[in-house]
Parts: C-alpha cells; sequence; structure tokens
C-alpha cells in the first residue's frame, strides 16, 4: 500500500494488540489514528488514537488511508466533516473531551525509521457476510465481553418466536403444513369441536391444537362466579413479591432510565448522533423550481404503460438510443410516460448480477459492452442506472447520476462515506425526483435480504424507486455532495449518515418513528433494546435479532398499544447468546390481505458489554394481528414462571367489552377483572404447566398468549 506523506489519517481495518506495550499502538477495528511518521520501507507506522489518545507504532498493513477526492465544484462530505465543529448542527449534547494534537504533547521517537523486525501479517479469517475482517483475539475479545450461557432449544408454536428473516410467511405456512401431517385422526375430530370454538362447522387455526392441551367444556356462569370469588380471596390473601428477576428487568423503561443511559452513551460515544431524525423538519423541503404550483407527478395515472412495455419485442441486437426512439416515444407522448416505458424496461427485462467494480458517475460504459448488456440481459446496477441515463437522454431532460452510498441492510450506521451506489436525479414538471433503477429491479439480490419475495411486495417496491420524492430516499440514499440531496435546506451530511435506514416498507405501510434514540441500542449488562413504531391498523410488525456475522438470531417481543390516540409498537429484546454486536430487524406485512409475506422495514445495528442472561418470551399467537381490538401484556412479559409463585396478570387494553381469562393447566377458568385501563388478576399459580390467557372474539375463546410454569 502507498503511503502519502504525514500527517495523514487511518483507520484500522484489523485490531492489533500490540507486541511491545512500551512502543507499540494497540487498537480495535474501526479506530481512527492520525499517522506522523512512517518507516523508510512503508511498513510501520507512528501515530496516535483519536479513541484511545494514546500514540505509537504499529504494522501499515493492519490500517486503510482515508481520503475523499476532493470536487472544484461542489463540497464533499469530507470538507463538511472538517467544518462540522463549526459549523454542522449539534443534536445531543457530547462530554467535553481535550483533543489530542500531534506534534504539540506527542514525543515521536527518533527510531520510528529504523526498526529491524518485520511486522506481523494481518489475519487470514473473514467474515464474508459484511467485507469485514478480524483478528482471532478481537472476535475471542467479542465473546468474552459477554457472560456465556447456555441458549435454550425449545420449539414454540407461536410463530412469534420462531420467526424467520429470510422468509416469515413461507415458514409460517411450512410450519402449519408440518403440524397438520402430524396430528393424528382424532386430533383432527378433537380440533373441530375443541373448547375454543362453538358449533360443530367452526374452523380453527391447524397449529392451535398441539398448545391448546385436552378439551374442556366451557364453565358454567356459576363455575364463573365461584371462580372468580375465590380468585379474589386469593389476591386479598397473596403478597405480591417479585419472584424472579426477570420481571424487573422486562419492566419498560422510565423516562429516568432513558435519560440515565443516554448520558451513558453520551460519555463513551460523545460524536455519536443520538437523534438524528430532530434535524428533519417541516422546513425541509423537497427541491422544486415553483413552490406554488400543485404537483401533479403523483396523481398521473401511469398503469397503461406497464401493458404497453410488456408487449414489446426483445430486441437483443439493436443499442438502447434505438430502443427508445423506435419502440417507446412513437407510441408514448408525454415525459412521465417515457421515463416509466424506459424504468419498466429495465427493472422487468435485464438481471441484476453482483460483482466488484468501479463505480463513476462522468465515465460511460463502453458501446461494446452496452450491445452484450443488451444481448444477454444481465448487468450489474451500476450499469443498469447508465443504462437508463443513456435511454433516458434522448427525452431532452435535465438529469445527473448521483454517487454515494446506499445503507444496506444488516450494515453498520458510520461516519464514512464508502461509495458503494448510483441513482439517477431528475427533473420532471417542475419538481426533482430521484429513480433507483437498481434496486427497483426485481432480480437485485437485496431485495432477498429485505425478504422481498411475492410479486406484489416486489411490484410495490419496484414503483416505490420510479420518480421518487427526496425526503423519501433521504434516510437510505447519501450522496457524495449534499447538494444532490435536492432538498431545500440541504441536511448535514454527518447527520443523514446517522439516519436509521428505513427502507420501502417502512413507508409503504406507513409507519413512523417515534422519539427513537440511538442510545437505547448500547446495552451493557442485563439492559434491554426498547424502542417504539407508530403503526397503523390492519399492520402486523414482528421483529428479531441477529447476530452480526448472521449465525444466530435471537426472538424479540412486539405489542401494540395506544398513547394519545397513536398506536405503537413497542419492541423489546436481548441479544442473542453469545454476541456483541448485532441487528434488531423488523418486519411488517398488511393483514388486509390474507397470506402476505413480512418485508423488512428497518434494520438497526445494536451492540452489548458486560454480563448476559438470555430472556425468554411470553409466547403470543401468530393470529393476534387479525382480532379486532389489542392487547398489552404488562406482566409478566416472561415465558418461564415459577411454581407456587404469586403473579400479577396485567393487559392493557381500552376496549372494556373483552372478556378476558387466564386458563390453568388443569382447565379452570379464572376471570380477569378490567380496571384503569387494564385486566388484571393476582394468581399463585399452583399447577405446573402451560398457562393460557384467552380473549372471546366472535362467540368463540382465542388462545392470545401463554407460559410456562415449573
Amino acid at each position: 500500500m502507498t503511503l502519502p506523506s504525514p500527517p495523514f489519517k487511518a483507520k484500522a481495518i484489523w485490531s492489533w494488540g500490540g507486541n511491545n506495550k512500551e512502543k507499540d499502538l494497540g487498537f480495535i477495528e474501526g479506530d481512527i489514528i492520525e499517522v506522523s511518521k512512517t518507516s523508510s520501507d512503508g511498513q510501520w507506522c507512528y501515530g496516535v488514537s483519536l479513541r484511545s489518545k494514546l500514540a505509537g507504532r504499529f504494522p501499515t498493513k493492519f490500517i486503510q488511508v482515508l481520503q475523499i477526492k476532493e470536487s472544484g465544484s461542489r463540497k464533499s462530505l469530507l470538507e463538511l466533516k472538517e467544518s462540522s465543529s463549526s459549523k454542522s448542527l449539534r443534536l445531543t449534547p457530547s462530554a467535553s473531551s481535550s483533543s489530542l494534537k500531534l506534534g504539540s504533547s506527542v514525543s515521536v521517537p527518533t527510531d520510528v525509521t529504523n526498526y529491524d523486525e518485520s511486522p506481523p501479517p494481518p489475519p487470514k479469517h473473514q467474515y464474508s457476510t459484511y467485507n469485514k475482517l478480524f483478528t482471532s483475539s478481537y472476535t475471542q475479545r467479542i465473546l468474552d465481553s459477554s457472560t456465556l450461557s447456555t441458549d435454550t432449544e425449545r420449539s414454540s408454536y407461536f410463530g412469534h418466536s420462531d420467526f424467520s428473516a429470510t422468509s416469515a410467511g413461507s415458514f409460517m405456512r411450512h410450519k402449519e403444513a408440518k403440524m397438520h401431517a402430524s396430528m393424528s385422526d382424532s386430533d383432527r375430530q378433537d380440533l373441530v369441536s375443541s373448547m375454543l370454538e362453538k358449533g360443530p362447522n367452526a374452523k380453527h387455526p391447524k397449529f392451535f391444537r398441539r398448545f391448546l392441551g385436552k378439551k374442556s367444556v366451557e364453565p358454567s356462569l356459576d363455575d364463573q362466579i365461584f371462580s372468580t370469588s375465590l380468585d379474589k380471596l386469593e389476591e386479598l390473601t397473596i403478597k405480591e413479591t417479585n419472584t424472579d428477576d426477570g420481571l424487573a428487568r422486562t419492566q419498560t423503561l422510565t423516562g429516568r432510565d432513558r435519560a440515565s443511559r443516554k448520558s451513558r452513551v453520551v460519555q463513551e460515544e460523545p460524536d455519536l448522533i443520538l437523534q438524528p431524525q430532530k434535524a428533519i423538519s417541516s422546513l425541509n423541503v423537497n427541491e422544486k423550481l415553483s413552490y406554488s404550483s400543485p404537483s401533479i407527478i403523483d396523481e398521473t395515472d401511469l398503469d397503461h404503460v406497464d401493458e404497453l412495455v410488456a408487449e414489446l419485442p426483445d430486441d437483443r441486437f439493436i443499442g438502447p438510443r434505438e430502443i427508445v426512439k423506435n419502440r417507446i416515444v412513437p407510441k408514448l407522448p408525454t415525459a412521465l410516460e417515457q421515463l416509466k416505458a424506459i424504468y419498466v424496461y429495465l427493472t422487468t427485462r435485464f438481471e441484476i448480477i453482483e460483482t466488484q467494480e468501479k463505480l463513476s458517475a462522468k465515465v460511460s460504459p463502453s458501446e461494446a459492452l452496452f450491445s452484450d448488456i443488451i444481448h444477454r440481459k444481465r448487468c450489474t446496477g451500476h450499469q443498469l442506472t447508465w443504462m437508463f441515463y443513456i435511454m433516458a437522454s434522448h427525452l431532452d431532460l435535465e438529469m445527473e447520476i448521483i454517487l454515494g452510498k446506499f445503507k444496506k441492510p444488516l450494515q453498520l450506521l458510520d461516519s464514512n462515506l464508502v461509495l458503494n451506489h448510483t441513482w439517477i436525479s431528475v427533473l420532471v414538471e417542475g419538481e426533482y425526483r430521484f429513480i433507483d433503477v437498481a434496486l427497483g429491479n426485481h432480480t437485485n439480490p437485496i431485495n432477498d435480504e429485505l425478504n422481498l419475495i411475492e410479486p406484489l411486495s416486489l411490484q410495490q417496491n419496484s414503483e416505490f424507486y420510479f420518480l421518487t420524492k427526496p425526503l423519501d430516499l433521504l434516510y437510505t440514499h447519501v450522496p457524495l455532495h449534499a447538494d444532490q440531496q435536492h432538498i431545500v435546506p440541504p441536511l448535514d451530511p454527518l447527520v443523514q449518515m446517522a439516519l436509521p435506514p428505513l427502507y420501502s416498507g417502512f413507508l409503504h405501510h406507513k409507519l413512523s418513528l417515534y422519539k427513537f434514540n440511538h442510545s437505547l441500542f448500547r446495552l451493557t449488562d442485563l439492559e434491554l433494546i426498547e424502542f417504539d413504531l407508530e403503526v397503523p391498523k390492519k399492520t402486523d410488525v414482528r421483529a428479531i435479532v441477529r447476530s452480526y456475522d448472521n449465525d444466530v438470531q435471537g426472538e424479540a417481543l412486539v405489542q401494540i398499544y395506544m398513547k394519545r390516540d397513536k398506536r405503537l409498537a413497542k419492541i423489546k429484546a436481548a441479544m442473542p447468546p453469545r454476541c456483541s454486536l448485532g441487528f434488531i430487524c423488523v418486519y411488517a406485512r398488511s393483514t388486509s390481505r390474507p397470506g402476505a409475506d413480512f418485508s423488512m422495514v428497518l434494520s438497526l445495528p445494536c451492540s452489548h458489554k458486560g454480563k448476559y442472561k438470555p430472556i425468554e418470551w411470553v409466547k403470543k399467537n401468530d393470529n393476534n394481528a387479525h382480532l379486532d381490538f389489542d392487547l398489552y401484556i404488562k406482566q409478566p412479559q416472561t415465558f418461564n414462571l415459577t411454581h407456587n409463585s404469586p403473579y400479577k396478570f396485567q393487559v392493557l387494553s381500552t376496549n372494556s367489552t373483552i372478556k378476558c381469562n387466564l386458563i390453568s393447566p388443569s382447565g379452570t377458568f379464572h376471570l380477569l377483572q378490567y380496571q384503569n385501563g387494564a385486566f388484571e388478576l393476582t394468581k399463585r399459580l399452583n399447577e405446573p404447566g402451560l398457562w393460557r390467557l384467552v380473549v372471546l372474539n366472535n362467540d368463540s375463546w382465542h388462545v392470545y398468549a401463554e407460559w410456562s410454569c415449573s
């Protein structure tokens, strides 16, 4: 690697502990180092770690020089980053820390260029999923940072705990089919006339039978009154005690808890922008030529364009310009229709392949390469973007290829602008809009990571990336130059890099962030991830936690509740076992469309250090989202409960007319009384086995959740 003349900044791409504590500088992957001197052979460097403020020598092969090419006409991200201390918007308080400058208080040894020993080779082990390299010592530190514990192998019949990130809907259907195949004839007979349904023609989800237990008879009114009286008497004699540390651990964070975690994270990561979304306000608008004229782009019906493109012949021996000139322009009169035709043609006729290539917004691929692409109908996303640019240039519209970063799923958020994507900005009907033909293509491998499998989901994703409003791409597309955001006024690029990535499904399902804060995802000891999303009705939300290397995943608890007329989904999760770095992935689907698959709407990095203890959440029924009401289990939220211990069952609901019961393993009903906005029952669990929460829905009992008592 050729090194520039010092001083310069570099980033550690591997962790290194050093061989000589007096001379060597140890660092971890991702540290930024200010290099002040290099050896004559270029194999050693000397510098200061901006994180630890320590100085020393280190091997050149363990770092990567940080540099961004400057532009004469535009202000680059590097320039903005260097001036951020005086000009950029500061959203969170930061701990005051003195910066250690090179050449002032650090004494550089005179023999830095005369090291006789050879530097150690970089580690060979590589995590190919994220193209990140780790030394074995760093991996061991990750494993050692949490107390190792044995993870449970229990398989639940609630899809909440076995939710798959690759194909959620398909997984549930296969699970039901497997359950159905394992049922005996007598089980199928019992299923029809089980206690939770009335009438011989009533139907029941196929996966219910296994956790419902033996068939029972609905208690009479006298039995219910007697059971309720016993429960009230027992409630008066039970002294409420905290029988499980997990109950206190799962309590919702208070304002003081959030402030304490925020204060700790600010001290640990003073440069972290905790709430970047607060920089976006009503003052930020999409760029237009005239703000007095109403927009007509979204009101224009372009469905007929898809039908026309489907009838175009498969031309493999003519150029891209000829396709537009001879096949598209003569049949479609307006620029909007022509743009849509080119977009549909490229997103449906070409296959995206992944390969390493140099991205450029100035130099286009050769004509020979375009001829080969049209013949083979296969190309990279960057080549497809250039194909759109060349074909649309025939329309005499103001267009530009934008070079920048796309925040891919399961990718860490940092302030480094890695140029990995290109998209198009176009001025049409007086508005600046974006077209991402690569992400809109149905065959893009990123669709698999987003769990976009169904044809309808793929079509909705493709429509999202055609003439997208700049504000809708702000969370995932970071251009190299701030003025290419086409937002007035533009957002600080460092703030934009810190925004959580919200993918097309997030906007399609009309989800919203609610009091988002990055500190909620930095865990210490027994802390849990906890955050909220605003969710409209008829939308089902699930979440899982995946390790950084994608080897393990853990379940998350998602519950719906109401707050000031807002329907919110509270998401709680712990990191998987033996995992210090991972991602919380949120998926959503519409319940108004039967059989719809979940698609990823959000992927956020999370970390953990210190003590670790696994947690198993209360098991909720997959079909709860189809109920006409929402319930929120406030306590207990853990699945495993202690035998012969008292517990207060508390279920929040805005509907007081619901009939809510707790069923013991022997089939005894215990009615939960409604008071102060919640159904409550204090009960000593004197029977081992599964305890179930059931609610009356459409004249039949519906199992809402279950706990295990042992």
